[in-house]
């Protein structure tokens, strides 16, 4: 069972495509343009962007969740087996977009790992959008910390200027461009 399966997703499609366009494309004027999707798991979001519009290219550590990516979303995308913390194959600034949606590094006690993803993932965009689960309520669960707010903005600030910080309901949305 891939992913977006386990999380229901498939059978939330038509709720979260608009979440994607009101929360991401519109909150930061995004227009349809090269994506690199980091982290992209089994492809759902990839496919939701590209249905937007959007060029999308998916990458993701997992070789079963770039697998259920390929047999699961059209042909359109191109998919990936990569290390978002590692060179990847691809070209400086080869995308207009990177997005990353709940990478595990931002949860971390220590955010070292959450500052060299910025600092590898940079190389490949000229924009960037994060997207981060965050409970700041919840403090430490299990083993992931839930910063406040001004944490994840003072670690995003400190790569380059901030374009916009959005938050919807438990998520962060914090979009920034790259210098060149």
């Amino acid at each position: 069972m891939h992913t977006s399966e386990k999380l229901g997703y498939e059978q939330k499609r038509q709720e979260l495509c608009k979440f994607v366009k009101k929360n991401y494309v519109d909150a930061f004027d995004l227009k349809p343009c090269t994506m690199l999707d980091a982290g992209c798991g089994d492809g759902f979001w990839s496919e939701i962007f590209n249905d937007l519009g959007f060029s999308v290219t998916g990458v993701d550590i997992s070789p079963f969740e770039i697998g259920a990516a390929i047999a699961l979303r059209p042909d359109s995308i191109d998919f990936h087996v990569g290390n978002v913390m590692e060179e990847m194959p691809f070209d400086s600034k080869q995308f207009d977009l990177v997005f990353a949606r709940t990478l595990p590094m931002f949860h971390e006690a220590d955010l070292t790992r959450a500052n060299r993803l910025i600092d590898n993932l940079r190389q490949y965009g000229n924009y960037l959008l994060f997207s981060i689960y965050n409970r700041p309520d919840l403090g430490m669960q299990g083993h992931l910390y839930h910063y406040i707010k001004d944490d994840y903005v003072y670690l995003l600030d400190s790569h380059n200027k901030i374009d916009r910080v959005k938050e919807h309901n438990h998520y962060l949305q914090i979009g920034f461009r790259c210098d060149t």
